[in-house]
């Protein structure tokens, strides 16, 4: 007997039995892992490089995901990629505003180093954060988003 009917290289496993005979989309599949790992470093009082590594790539696609800017046509659809484009600038910038500064170690010695962030590099950041997460929160989803029809075996 086996835990994933048909095994684990079919895609069964993705099958969704909330809504029927229907399996996730592969996009919404990732938007959750995404978005889990975005809550994940936006509640964080300190990033760990596994979180930071998938966080880099995922702003732009959790951006566009929120946005969705392929839904309008011409003056519209520019503006939603502006506004995509703004987002990861505002996620980006805050780490290229670093200078030197005094840090403490956890045995509580105290340092000089480079790369200590700025408040207006931090104030930046929590700020998209918030935008990003507000959008994401607020993101109207379509009835049977998400889902496509089960192939039939």
């Amino acid at each position: 007997r086996r835990w994933i009917p048909g095994g684990f290289g079919k895609s069964k496993w993705l099958t969704w039995t909330g809504y029927g005979d229907g399996s996730l989309q592969r996009q919404s599949v990732v938007a959750a892992w995404f978005t889990c790992n975005f809550v994940g470093i936006v509640f964080l009082r300190t990033m760990h490089f596994q979180f930071l590594v998938w966080y880099f790539h995922s702003v732009p696609f959790l951006a566009w995901y929120a946005l969705r800017p392929e839904r309008y046509d011409s003056l519209r659809w520019l503006l939603q990629c502006l506004l995509v484009a703004l987002l990861v600038l505002g996620v980006e910038l805050p780490f290229l505003l670093t200078g030197p500064g005094l840090v403490r170690g956890p045995d509580g010695r105290r340092w000089e180093t480079q790369g200590t962030p700025r408040v207006a590099g931090s104030l930046l950041l929590q700020l998209t954060h918030l935008v990003l997460l507000t959008l994401l929160l607020l993101r109207p989803q379509e009835k049977g988003e998400g889902l496509v029809k089960a192939e039939d075996d």
